[in-house]
């Protein structure tokens, strides 16, 4: 990777080609990936971009977002989302789809997929996120949420939600940064719609549709 210095201003001309040079060299990161782009693309610049380039425009705040929901563990009788759960899946990016680029026939096929590499999987429905909710979820000022187009060349749909490397203060001990960060992670929980439940491809699609 030749990037030389930190990007500090979203403004920077080379944006895109930096953040898709960083996200292409992300497996070579590992789980230090997610700290190492919040260090060199400071405030989350690399939503305002495409990523991936088999993206078809970066993410806009009034888009939602779906992921599948394939174990009974995630809600609750009422179908509402447990939140320590949802937060658990957080770790390594949580994958979604932007509804706006996907439909009730080609999320099906990926829910499918998804079933299909645990046998203890099973398509129960999805929940659905408001991207302007996750981004605006803060802690004293700080982003704690960021979402990124990180479209395949199979499923240009796909993005992820991933938990930003707040807090960083190396003052912080260890334990305590790990408890500030379980609470943050708690938090995705504000963004979920249909009243923080569970609900199923018909609900969301027919409601695209009808727009």
């Amino acid at each position: 990777m030749k990037l030389s210095k930190s990007l500090t201003t979203c403004e920077n001309k080379q944006l895109e080609d930096n953040c898709q040079e960083l996200f292409s060299n992300r497996k070579k990161q590992g789980y230090n990936f997610w700290k190492i782009l919040d260090e060199r693309v400071p405030d989350c610049c690399c939503e305002q971009v495409s990523v991936s380039p088999f993206s078809p425009c970066p993410i806009q705040p009034n888009e939602k977002l779906a992921s599948v929901i394939t174990k009974e563990k995630y809600f609750n009788s009422d179908t509402k989302i447990i939140r320590s759960t949802i937060a658990d899946r957080l770790h390594d990016g949580l994958s979604v789809d932007r509804i706006k680029y996907s439909n009730k026939n080609n999320f099906e096929k990926i829910a499918n997929e998804i079933v299909s590499y645990d046998s203890e999987n099973e398509f129960f429905g999805v929940v659905c996120f408001s991207t302007s909710g996750l981004r605006n979820i803060n802690h004293k000022g700080h982003r704690c949420f960021a979402v990124y187009d990180t479209a395949l060349q199979e499923n240009v749909s796909h993005a992820e939600v991933i938990q930003t490397n707040y807090p960083s203060d190396p003052k912080l001990a260890k334990n305590e940064r790990k408890e500030i960060r379980r609470i943050i992670r708690s938090r995705i929980t504000e963004a979920i719609e249909y009243e923080k439940k569970m609900v199923s491809l018909k609900t969301i699609f027919q409601e695209k549709e009808s727009f």
